[in-house]
Parts: C-alpha cells; structure tokens; sequence
C-alpha cells in the first residue's frame, strides 16, 4: 500500500485596516504579507479598506496581524470594519459643507451652488490619493479667497448611487464641477491645479 501525499489545506480570510491614509497601501502590504512563508495570494479592496489573504491552512491570524503591523499598519480580522484616516479641516470660517458622505445621491447640482460665489462640487473617495490631493488644494484655496464655496460628496466607490449620477462615462476620480457666479459649469477629471485655477477665473 502507497503512503498518501499529505494535502495542505488553505482558507481565506478577509483583514479589515483601519486609519490607512490612501490605496498606495497595497504594494507595501503585498510585499509584506506575500514573503511570509504560507501565504500565497494577497488582495487589497480599496473601497472598503479591506485585505483578502489566501494562505495555508496552518497560517494563524496572529501571523497575518503581526505581518501587517510590521509593515506600519494596523487591520482586524473579519470584514467590514475597514477605514481610512479622516480628511483635514477646513479653516472654521471657510464655506464648506458636505453633500453627501455615503454615496446617496444628491440631484441637480444647479440648485444646490452659492450664487453670488464660484462654487467648486468635489466628489472624491476616501482611498483615492489624487482626490486627497484635490482635498489639500482646496483647503489652501479657501485659506486665500472668500469668493469660492466647497461642496463635499463622498462617492465612496464607482458604483453608488452617487457615482451613477453622474452618468455611464463617469470613472475617473476626483471629480470637480465649478460653477461660476454667472452660472456657466465647467467639469475637471482629474486632479489638475492648473485647470481649477483657470476654472476659478
């Protein structure tokens, strides 16, 4: 009788980060994790801040955890309890408010500018680094020019009701729509400085 080759068993297992401060995360971690003997495949899910790992059976959580922390992070076991580091304040007196900080859809946005103000709509995600990047440009707008207001919406992913609402070629975060006191719209993709001051003028 042949002796049987020994079967190695695998599992996933879904790692929640918490204060990540953008998706550039997963290179480090995949470097990390993936070196770690056991560990075989490495998966990062950007919206919900989320780390799936496919490893050896024998693999413990603790091993995966420690891996994680090594690398300068922190994360739990199970899903759903991702999250990102909190975008910086505004100065107190800037004109800034959020629209929408879930998804949810918010209309026309004809109806929701200043009058008066050049109104600048953000939609941006937590994890992307250019929309943090946009976020910072306009923080220090704000700081030299009380003739613009800052609309904040979280499309939080490319598939909420949100992201939908700004139609089927949508796919490009951050999104910008300024309005100018006359009330001519004009759409930046991207995150361009260059472009939002000529917007702004």
């Amino acid at each position: 009788m042949m002796a049987a080759w020994p079967v190695q068993a695998e599992r996933r297992v879904v790692y929640s980060l918490l204060g990540v401060a953008n998706e550039r995360v997963e290179a480090e971690l995949r470097l990390a994790l993936e070196s770690t003997p056991g560990i075989q495949k490495v998966e990062f899910r950007a919206p919900a801040a989320e780390l799936y790992v496919r490893m050896d059976d024998a693999i413990a959580d603790g091993l995966v955890l420690e891996a994680i922390a090594g690398a300068g992070y922190r994360a739990v076991v199970g899903a759903g309890k991702g999250s990102y580091a909190p975008l910086e304040a505004f100065a107190r007196d800037a004109d800034v408010s959020t629209l929408s900080a879930d998804g949810t859809a918010v209309g026309p946005l004809e109806r929701l500018r200043v009058k008066g103000r050049y109104t600048v709509f953000l939609y941006y995600a937590l994890w992307s680094t250019p929309c943090r990047d946009a976020h910072q440009q306009l923080r220090e707008l704000l700081e030299l020019r009380t003739d613009v207001a800052v609309r904040l919406l979280n499309v939080v992913d490319l598939e909420s009701p949100l992201a939908r609402e700004l139609g089927p070629d949508f796919d490009t975060l951050p999104h910008l729509v300024v309005f100018q006191p006359t009330g001519r719209r004009v759409d930046l993709s991207g995150s361009s400085p260059e472009a939002l001051q000529d917007a702004l003028r």
